[in-house]
């Protein structure tokens, strides 16, 4: 299956590694060698399902070795942390340090244990402690009283040059006086200890799904190295270990310019051994909570980490008994692996900042494009509807892709759908959440409005209807959104939005409108005028019965949350001035609810909200200082979390998402690339009205702009606009293909009043307003 059209390189030439988020980063297409595959993988281990429960587990392996060699290293974690002995010598271990390293567990650790070895009989014991966790899932706890989660490890023990053990059944677990053999859980993408996600271990070496065939790869040079210690060179590193003292390390610093998801790939002329570490940032490169280090080993060849997204890495090259004293590496690349699109949607405006802004948008979203639309190249690394129903838009707007965003939207639903027969409803929401639920409805409704493509919609039709009755169960005898399907339902990572609760449960009552009103759209599309009246009606009863519930008479707001009254203003419940008194008193950029937390995700749709009730000014208020101030930290991708008043200091370790602080949060998140899609929906005025975009209506705002320009992917071509400010009202120059019709709105002679000018044939037009 074909996954792209042709790529290009950037009309704009090729940019430079280190001037920000390229145009089109596969101006530089070659192939890099593959990762090493090794023979064998270790499974994580668990106790025995009719083990009672626990604070703490002890594994062990027994293992005969002829004769141990100097160079034997385990990589190990465990869940949620691990003490490890050889021979009852305490070797190292990873306690669990709070808060700021809720994911630590899944952080890889590795030590040389060749010293404490001896001929014969060894016995490697790892103590696996547990920790407290309140949601009784019968599968992953010991006991449902005590709610303890069953231990978790996972093991490999290997010399340079061959494999020794791995952890399987034939490692053995405490139980009781008894030792039994340890249960084996999967594999180590297995991560399910805590929630369900499915990403990886975080350097586990040498482990990565093997890449689709629409991956492509590219090779990336560091745009600086800085050497520390006894090493020399830059193209090459040459490390002399003769006059390093005992304990000494040299090592040297990366920086690849930007944001990268891919592997570090070494080269080397002879054997070697390196520790490395990878960071999105220097604090999460240095940091005590992300301390797991990868051993990669060359023979006079290639070998490479595992796929993550990174900026730094740190190359240490410890002394190894036995090895030669001087260490040449020829060559130290990235093989980034990037999905291949045209980015055929563009933006450039008379505010430089805002411009950096969209691409920023642009490649953080490219950057999710893998082996499925993600949410982000570091975690988890997986489809989430949320996160696509924003950066699908933006996807939309720049990229016009297909192939990935089916795959991802029939996934989600296929997903939630479990065992029940097609027509059927699912057996659970979309990832579970329903206002993920919701978000599937909208994300397949921008998806056509920008495709078009009347079979894929029919294909899904059955989904789309059988969620919506999904949906309607969870409605109480009000006629609101009350989760009686007792999901786990999320909102944003923010304070009384991150579970269950009123606020919440209020937020979703709105998605739920907004994705019943995208709802009416397609079945107009698919010509069910059966189905366009019933949806148009409940979409009218869900909006009368969340104005009489949720509206506060005494704010004229839906409160105090930023999140639920810009949802609320999406989902067109609020009447007269009610829409004035919520952006006043809530979602101007200077009231009192921009002091509470948002996450980069939802503050998109306090824009969208912001737009809808024409305060586009302020919109690109928030827009140049919440995204342009991730920009002014560095940042080359938007972040999975951001607030103005965290730290500055040392950014990375103050960031906060999922219940936890520090540098897990991820650097690119494909949730955080709102403004792209709204800088085209917006100030360029470019929305689809009908699917595939046969109907458009250009409705541009510049606001204090001078002028902006850009395009849009359609299936009929590229759609291209440049608006200018004129002595008075605006300028359009308009480029159409064929196949569209354009309606073009610029402001009037007198305030409140609109010039329109509808165009049907293809061609380049100049329209003016009076």
């Amino acid at each position: 299956m074909t996954a792209t059209k042709k790529m290009r390189s950037p009309a704009s030439g090729e940019p430079t590694q280190d001037s920000g988020p390229s145009v089109d980063p596969t101006f530089m297409l070659k192939d890099v060698p593959a990762p090493l595959i090794y023979p064998a993988q270790p499974l994580w281990l668990g106790i025995p399902s009719d083990r009672g429960g626990g604070k703490s587990t002890i594994f062990k392996k027994e293992i005969d070795i002829a004769a141990p060699d100097q160079n034997t290293f385990i990589f190990i974690t465990a869940c949620k942390s691990f003490d490890l002995k050889v021979n009852g010598k305490k070797i190292g271990s990873s306690p669990f340090r709070g808060k700021n390293n809720k994911f630590g567990w899944k952080q890889t650790h590795m030590y040389n244990i060749g010293r404490y070895l001896k001929p014969g009989r060894n016995v490697i014991a790892v103590r696996v402690r547990s920790f407290k966790y309140t949601k009784a899932d019968s599968s992953w706890l010991a006991t449902s009283d005590k709610k303890w989660v069953k231990g978790g490890l996972i093991a490999r023990i290997q010399t340079t040059s061959q494999f020794i053990s791995w952890t399987d059944s034939s490692w053995q677990v405490q139980n009781g006086k008894e030792w039994t053999a340890a249960e084996e859980l999967g594999s180590p993408s297995l991560t399910k200890f805590i929630d369900d996600d499915d990403d990886i271990l975080n350097a586990w070496p040498d482990y990565f799904p093997e890449s689709p065939d629409y991956i492509r790869h590219l090779t990336l040079k560091p745009i600086h190295i800085e050497a520390h210690g006894v090493v020399s060179g830059t193209d090459s590193i040459t490390v002399d270990s003769s006059k390093l003292s005992e304990g000494q390390a040299p090592f040297v610093i990366l920086d690849f310019g930007k944001e990268i998801g891919g592997r570090l790939v070494l080269k080397s002329d002879q054997m070697s051994v390196a520790d490395i570490a990878v960071g999105e940032s220097l604090e999460e490169l240095n940091s005590p909570y992300h301390d797991g280090q990868k051993i990669v080993t060359t023979k006079g060849g290639t070998s490479s980490t595992d796929y993550t997204a990174f900026r730094y890495a740190k190359i240490s090259f410890p002394v190894i008994q036995g090895m030669a004293n001087v260490k040449t590496y020829t060559e130290m690349d990235i093989d980034h692996d990037f999905y291949p699109v045209e980015y055929g949607g563009s933006f450039e405006c008379s505010d430089p900042r805002l411009t950096k802004i969209w691409y920023t948008g642009a490649y953080t979203a490219h950057l999710c494009m893998q082996f499925g639309v993600l949410d982000g190249p570091k975690r988890d690394r997986g489809e989430w509807m949320g996160d696509i129903g924003v950066s699908g838009k933006v996807i939309d707007d720049v990229f016009g892709d297909t192939f990935l965003m089916e795959k991802s939207l029939t996934d989600l639903r296929t997903a939630a759908q479990g065992t029940s027969a097609p027509g059927e409803p699912p057996q659970k929401h979309v990832n579970g959440f329903s206002g993920y639920s919701c978000a599937w409805i909208s994300a397949l409704a921008d998806f056509h409005r920008h495709q078009g493509d009347l079979g894929y919609l029919s294909s899904q039709k059955s989904n789309l209807i059988s969620m919506l009755e999904y949906l309607q169960k969870d409605l109480d005898d009000r006629g609101v959104f009350a989760n009686l399907h007792k999901a786990d339902d999320f909102v944003d990572w923010a304070p009384g939005l991150e579970d269950d609760s009123p606020q919440n449960r209020e937020d979703i009552h709105f998605t739920l409108l907004k994705a019943v009103n995208d709802a009416v759209f397609m079945f107009q599309e698919l010509g069910d005028s059966e189905k366009t009246q019933y949806y148009q009606a409940l979409a009218e009863n869900l909006k009368a019965s969340g104005h009489k519930i949720f509206f506060d008479q005494a704010s004229n707001t839906f409160g105090p949350y930023r999140q639920v009254n810009a949802m609320a203003v999406l989902s067109g419940t609020p009447s007269g001035s009610d829409g004035e008194n919520i952006y006043e008193k809530i979602l101007q950029p200077s009231s009192p609810a921009w002091k509470a937390i948002a996450t980069p995700y939802y503050n998109y749709y306090v824009l969208e909200a912001m737009a809808e009730l024409g305060h586009y000014d302020g919109a690109l208020e928030v827009i140049r200082s919440y995204w342009g101030g991730m920009l002014d930290l560095g940042a080359t991708t938007f972040w999975e979390a951001y607030d103005p008043s965290w730290p500055k200091e040392h950014f990375h370790d103050h960031l906060k998402a999922d219940d936890g602080e520090g540098t897990f949060v991820s650097l690119a998140h494909g949730w955080s690339a709102g403004p792209t899609a709204w800088l085209t929906e917006n100030v360029l005025g470019i929305r689809p009205k009908t699917g595939g975009f046969k109907s458009v209506e250009i409705s541009p705002h510049l606001e204090d702009l001078q002028w902006a320009s850009g395009s849009v992917p359609t299936p009929h071509g590229i759609l291209s606009v440049k608006v200018e400010k004129k002595d008075k009202g605006l300028r359009v120059n308009l480029t159409l293909p064929a196949g569209i019709h354009a309606k073009v709105i610029l402001p009037g002679e007198k305030p409140g009043e609109s010039f329109v000018r509808e165009i049907e044939a293809p061609g380049s037009y100049q329209i003016e307003s009076p």
